[in-house]
């Protein structure tokens, strides 16, 4: 039942990634997190095992903001999935670079 779900959510994710602009990126371990309390435009960037072509460097969370109304619920995902250390598929936004890193849309804790 799990592997069902999981291929239902990565078939939905990548539809919507390619109607808006991004992709996913999945087997990944995130390496390092660097949060920030006033970085223009980036709460926190993201060094990863693997990166897609666009986003060499890895990839960052927004600020919270109006446009960004669940960085709460992405933020601690991720700081969950680095401090246990484990994989994650994310869907990022080849579109939205800031230093080399790529917005991150959407993250999945695989077990």
């Amino acid at each position: 039942m799990k592997a069902k779900y999981q291929a239902v959510l990565f078939v939905l994710l990548t539809l919507q990634a390619s109607i808006a602009g991004a992709t996913v990126l999945a087997d990944v371990k995130i390496n390092k997190l660097y949060a920030y309390d006033d970085y223009s435009n980036a709460s926190a960037f993201l060094a990863l095992s693997n990166n897609l072509p666009e986003c060499t460097k890895g990839a960052y969370i927004p600020p919270k903001s109006e446009k960004i109304p669940h960085f709460d619920s992405l933020y601690s995902t991720m700081l969950s999935a680095f401090m246990a250390g484990k994989t994650v598929t994310f869907q990022l936004y080849i579109d939205r670079i800031i230093s080399g890193r790529c917005e991150i849309d959407a993250i999945i804790v695989e077990a």
